[in-house]
Order: C-alpha cells, then structure tokens, then sequence
C-alpha cells in the first residue's frame, strides 16, 4: 500500500507475502511487514546527464510473518538513482546500508554496505525487460540466512539431555557477502494492473543458488 503525504514524499506498507525456502532449510510461510518511505529530490537532467535521484528509508519488522522468515528489526537507509541511457536503456542503482545479524554471533546486529542494480528496456508498448542483480543484500525481497534447528546435547561424561533450540548460518559461506544477478520481466496489462517477475542466481556460496518471485500492484 501506498500513500502520497506529499508530492515528493511517499510511505509504504508491504510484505513479500507467500514464500517458499529450499534447502537446506525448508521453511513455507509468509514473509513480515515492512515499513518504508521515499522522497524524491530531483528529476533527471538529460542535458547534464545527470540521474533522477531520491531517498529511501524502510524498517522490515516481525509483525505478521513466519517464524522462519522473521529476522527481528532490520533497517535499511539508500540513496536512490534513475537515468536514461542510450539505445532506449534505463538504468537504476542504490548505494546504501542496512542492519543485519551478524554471520559470527546471531545474537547480534551489525551495519553493512548495499549496493543494488537493474538495466531495463521497453521491448512493446507494454512489457518491459530487464537484468538486475546486487551486493549484500537486495531490498526486495530479503532473504534468510540464519534458520532454527534443534540438536540432541550428549556430553561425554553423561546421559544426553533433552534436544536444545540452535541458531545455525545457512552454511560456512555465511559470512561472504551476498551476491546475485538476474532477470525478469513487467507487463502492464492496462492503466491500473501491472504484474512483474524475477529469476535470480546466488554468485557466492552465501547466497541461495536459485531467488525468485512473482506478483502485482494495482492502483483504483
């Protein structure tokens, strides 16, 4: 959901809605709210090549999503720039930062560098493609590195005890950087329904091989 407080000015409300993790950590269920903003400073320069450029500060919460998929508060500060290109090319890239849990100790958060891309072209009047991709981590959509597992504790000098609640990083490779390229596509099926796709692969062994997802927006 979105809403215009001004003319340069926009908050929104979203989820990533239904989702599906793989292995090695199966998980269905539905992805938390988010809350976020935009403000929008200036238009494109064509004359100066300058790009369009805007703020965006969002705030990914644990309200109503899975527990799998639910990573505490996690907010994310980016710089936003939009430019035209030759050849009908478009292109969008977002320097920024955001709070994530740190790959050594899950217990706590630390701040890291984001980068994030995309070159599109309008291939019809009304379906647009694109190739896109991202360093650390992507603001739509997040995914999940860490998942709860439980594990008997046997010491060697006892019994084993009852299993026990562990947090365990997706793999050793947590603590690379995230890294993906893709691709996808928009289809503007009329002036108030757009649906779009996207199909990315993990670059890095923290990455999950295979991201993708599919979905709508429409405005009144």
């Amino acid at each position: 959901m979105r809403y215009g407080l001004l003319d340069d000015i926009e908050i929104r409300l979203y989820s990533q809605g239904f989702t599906v993790q793989g292995n090695p950590n199966k998980a269905i269920g539905f992805s938390p709210l988010t809350f976020d903003s935009k403000v929008h400073f200036w238009d494109e320069w064509e004359d100066y090549h300058l790009p369009a450029a805007g703020l965006e500060v969002l705030l990914q919460t644990d309200l109503l999503g899975s527990p799998e998929f639910n990573g505490g508060l996690e907010p994310a500060i980016s710089l936003n720039f939009d430019q035209s290109l030759p050849y009908e090319l478009e292109i969008e890239y977002n320097v920024g930062a955001a709070r994530f849990q740190d790959p050594q100790n899950v217990d706590n958060s630390l701040w890291d560098a984001t980068f994030s891309w995309a070159l599109q072209r309008a291939m019809t009047e009304d379906i647009d493609l694109f190739i896109n991709g991202y360093y650390n981590a992507s603001s739509l959509p997040r995914n999940t590195r860490y998942s709860d597992k439980y594990q008997r504790v046997c010491p060697s000098d006892g019994p084993c005890r009852d299993e026990q609640k562990i947090r365990q990083a997706i793999n050793p490779g947590a603590k690379q950087k995230m890294q993906a390229i893709g691709m996808g596509g928009i289809w503007t099926m009329d002036k108030h329904t757009v649906f779009f796709t996207n199909l990315a692969a993990g670059v890095s062994s923290s990455t999950p091989d295979f991201t993708g997802y599919i979905g709508f927006a429409w405005t009144p």
